[in-house]
């Protein structure tokens, strides 16, 4: 992946769907940072058939945040990964199809338990604006421009209180 900025929007999901995309594929996701002045470096293992690795270099803030990702072989991932005690999460991602874009819905695991977030990736700022969620998640709570909604701050501190 290039440099390139990338436009986001999340949301809380207080009431998730029951057993509603239990058959649906999903990866299990254990991520790890590192502080690096001012920005975070992300380090993730990706299991579903295989497992794949990546760092992901991301800075900013809100809707829109520069961001630098590559794939990294595992060895790279078993030396950095210690570098990363104490600021890690688990979750199982689900993506689900809506219209022309894909719901990232993640559970968290682990002492995170009960934690379930909703992301979509947008191509343009006009096009994150417009978006709506589908209507499964009514009621889900945007939290895209509070940093304690990052997985790098939950994954510091916890499960942010309302």
């Amino acid at each position: 992946m290039a440099d390139e900025d990338e436009i986001e929007r999340r949301w809380l999901l207080l009431q998730p769907p029951q057993n509603m995309f239990d058959d649906m594929p999903s990866t299990l996701i254990e991520q790890g940072y590192v502080p690096v002045r001012g920005a975070k470096i992300r380090l993730r293992s990706a299991s579903e058939a295989t497992i794949t690795y990546f760092i992901t270099m991301k800075k900013g803030k809100g809707v829109s945040r520069r961001q630098w990702e590559e794939e990294i072989p595992a060895w790279v991932f078993l030396e950095l990964w210690p570098a990363s005690e104490g600021q890690r999460l688990k979750k199982v991602r689900v993506h689900i199809p809506h219209g022309d874009h894909i719901v990232e819905f993640d559970v968290f695991q682990d002492a995170l338990t009960g934690l379930f977030l909703l992301e979509c990736e947008f191509h343009f700022k006009d096009e994150a604006a417009a978006f709506t969620l589908p209507e499964w998640a009514n009621g889900a709570i945007e939290v895209t421009d509070d940093p304690r909604y990052t997985n790098a701050w939950i994954a510091l501190h916890g499960i942010p209180t309302r």
